[in-house]
């Protein structure tokens, strides 16, 4: 008899306001090596109502992580695939990232006692 159990769970592993540009870029680059689909929302500015208003994705990827704190992301919505440059980390309101076994926001390889214990 064989039996095969599999389980998925998500769990928040990660919620903070980020805001120094090097631990920002270090995101965007392991989302890019470990080609993670995320949802973003992005802030843009409209100059003749004078405000800010926000873009949601809910399914993107990094292309590209730039060295003057921009990257370039592949936007996927509603059966259209879009292609957006030198989007400026300062424009980066939210990234939520549903991963299975990345650490994205470490930078050692390092296990935890939690990985260690997980059966």
């Amino acid at each position: 008899m064989r039996f095969i159990r599999k389980e998925h769970i998500v769990t928040t592993i990660f919620n903070k306001e980020l805001e120094d540009d090097e631990t920002i870029k270090m995101i965007f680059t392991n989302l890019h090596s470990y080609a993670v689909d995320f949802a973003v929302i992005i802030k843009k500015y409209l100059s003749y109502q004078e405000d800010y208003f926000n873009i949601t994705f809910e399914r993107a990827r990094v292309i590209k992580v730039n060295d003057d704190n921009t990257f370039d992301m592949l936007v996927f919505k509603k059966g259209t695939k879009t292609t957006m440059k030198n989007v400026h980390f300062s424009d980066v309101v939210e990234i939520s990232a549903t991963t299975r076994k990345h650490n994205i926001c470490d930078s050692d390889d390092a296990l935890t006692r939690w990985e260690i214990l997980d059966l």
